[in-house]
């Protein structure tokens, strides 16, 4: 019988309490074995130690847990800031994900993966902005970091004024510094597939249909879930980018990727999502009978861990 574990919760606020969020069902897991469960959602220093600050105003030295899930959704300036202090401690639990990832966790952490994604530029250059999409005619644009689906525009120079590009780009600059421009992908129209990824293994996946007209899959966007298996192809390409993935700190990801064509079984990696990583309830509500849900997967795995 595995020991007691002391394990923390670091999430948004009321995340543990929402039915279809993967933070619940993994405290709900831990608390179900017997475990006990620290939810906080911010933390504080003293007296050079780390404290999670818990609702009720206690402060919890990080020490004392076995294991701290780094979860918070929508991450503002200050809990950046509390990933780069957390890294400065030696005589931390496991944390999954480790604040290493977290901090790399833009759109640019998908640079050294390039040849399994579509063609991307980033740029802080209104200028460049304009010629890169001009380059591709059909292009997405988006921030440098976001998720859900916010901010992203799909822009087809058929049909947009250069002036008005001019005015898109210009505003987005302005709001997020540095933005992506890529490539479209037509077969964003068959959704794209969110595959869990554990310790660099896929243990599950869904699909994201995006709403009729829409381009936005995400399913806080609007999009569905649909069930999925995962491709050899899609095994390969975890198998080839895990290794880094999983150094960097990211022990639970999710890759998300698209059919390259409205037609064929050609496929593209979109991105490697390392915050807050969700789709546990949608992979469960599509197993067939006798498979293990995989917030049961995931405690298994932090048992053995520690």
């Amino acid at each position: 019988m595995t020991d007691t574990l002391d394990i923390g919760f670091y999430l948004a606020p009321g995340a543990e309490t929402k039915d279809t969020y993967t933070d619940k069902l993994l405290v709900d897991e831990s608390n179900k074995r017997g475990h006990n469960s620290f939810v906080f959602n911010n933390f504080t220093f003293f007296d050079n130690k780390a404290y999670g600050l818990m609702n009720d105003g206690e402060c919890l030295p990080l020490t004392d847990l076995n294991v701290l899930f780094l979860r918070k959704e929508d991450m503002d300036e200050d809990d950046f800031k509390d990933m780069k202090r957390l890294r400065e401690y030696s005589d931390l639990p496991p944390m999954l994900n480790a604040p290493g990832i977290i901090l790399k966790a833009d759109k640019k952490y998908m640079e050294p993966f390039s040849e399994f994604t579509p063609e991307t530029y980033f740029t802080t250059s209104v200028q460049e902005g304009i010629e890169k999409t001009n380059y591709f005619g059909k292009a997405i644009l988006k921030p440098i970091q976001g998720r859900s689906g916010q901010g992203i525009e799909l822009v087809d120079t058929k049909n947009l004024g250069q002036e008005e590009l001019k005015e898109l780009i210009e505003g987005m600059i302005a709001q997020y510094q540095e933005i992506v421009v890529q490539d479209y992908v037509p077969g964003v129209v068959r959704g794209d597939k969110r595959v869990f990824v554990l310790n660099g293994e896929p243990i599950g996946a869904f699909v994201r249909m995006p709403q009729e007209g829409s381009h936005k899959c995400n399913i806080g966007a609007g999009g569905s879930a649909h069930p999925s298996g995962i491709t050899d192809l899609e095994r390969k390409v975890v198998a080839a980018t895990s290794p880094i993935v999983v150094a960097d700190g990211g022990i639970i990801t999710g890759y998300d990727f698209m059919y390259k064509e409205e037609t064929g079984n050609e496929e593209v990696l979109t991105e490697i999502n390392s915050t807050a990583v969700g789709g546990v309830s949608q992979i469960n509500e599509f197993q067939e009978a006798g498979e293990m849900p995989l917030e049961e997967i995931i405690i298994d795995y932090v048992e053995e861990l520690v």
